[in-house]
């Protein structure tokens, strides 16, 4: 008795292993979840960021070499591109110059569209209306 097409087919194709999720890994040890046919290979320095289970594990019980590793979790810039922290940076240094809206939350330049002319919003509109001069915030 043959089996049907379709599971003929999908026996014959190649299976790649499920990895599961992502993890970071100790870039110092090399466990069974780190692994190239998944794409499983992402490392930290950072003590606070590694989350597979079998790394922390090794870290817990002095079996991996915990040389080079820094304590706590990276700088928010660190797993960024190139041009992620670049856009990063120039929101930061924009939100230094012109401070934060009443409510908290920053501004954005936003056009009027009647004039055509710049001014500053609040990025949490609609809930919040405020709106400032950018004349006004640089002091």
């Amino acid at each position: 008795m043959s089996l049907p097409d379709m599971a003929e087919a999908w026996q014959r194709t190649p299976k790649i292993p499920y990895g599961g999720r992502c993890f970071k890994h100790n870039p110092n040890h090399k466990c069974s979840h780190y692994s190239t046919l998944t794409g499983n290979v992402n490392t930290t320095v950072y003590i606070g960021d590694i989350n597979c289970f079998e790394c922390i594990e090794n870290l817990g019980n002095g079996t991996a070499s915990a040389d080079g590793l820094k304590d706590g979790n990276a700088p928010e810039t660190f797993y960024m591109s190139r041009s992620e922290r670049k856009k990063f940076n120039q929101q930061k240094r924009f939100n230094e110059q012109h401070g934060k809206c009443t409510c908290g939350s920053v501004w954005r330049i936003r056009i009027n569209s009647v004039n055509g002319k710049e001014f500053l919003g609040c990025s949490n509109y609609p809930k919040c209306k405020n709106t400032a001069s950018i004349k006004s915030q640089l002091k």
